[in-house]
């Protein structure tokens, strides 16, 4: 596969806010990405609540095989819903799961492996 420097070009987006989406799909938008947080709109990787109580942070997942299967199973559904590719950020590592079975690497190439997303 070649490359040009059309494939380098700089892009530009922006965050998408829950309150345009109606406005976008209906004329669309003058950008080249939209920058969705994952935890504002579908708790995967990025989650923040847990037993009905919010936190003001982002929480950290074992990395084990349900963890991953579960992952890859939601991100097969976000795919499949807008037809689009994900790009999968890092997820929040500030602590360790004594559950966890691989490393946040292993997790991540796993789940890109299985899922197909960046």
């Amino acid at each position: 596969m070649s490359t040009s420097p059309a494939d380098y070009a700089p892009r530009a987006g922006i965050g998408l806010k829950s309150a345009h989406v109606a406005e976008v799909l209906t004329h669309g938008a003058a950008v080249d990405f939209f920058e969705i947080h994952a935890e504002n709109y579908m708790v995967h990787l990025a989650w923040s609540s847990h037993g009905g109580h919010w936190f003001n942070d982002l929480l950290p997942l074992p990395y084990d095989a349900a963890t991953l299967n579960r992952v890859c199973d939601h991100i097969d559904q976000v795919q499949s819903r807008l037809g689009r590719r994900l790009l999968l950020e890092n997820p929040s590592t500030y602590l360790e799961f004594s559950a966890s079975t691989m490393s946040e690497a292993q997790f991540l190439l796993e789940a890109q492996r299985r899922s197909g997303c960046g």
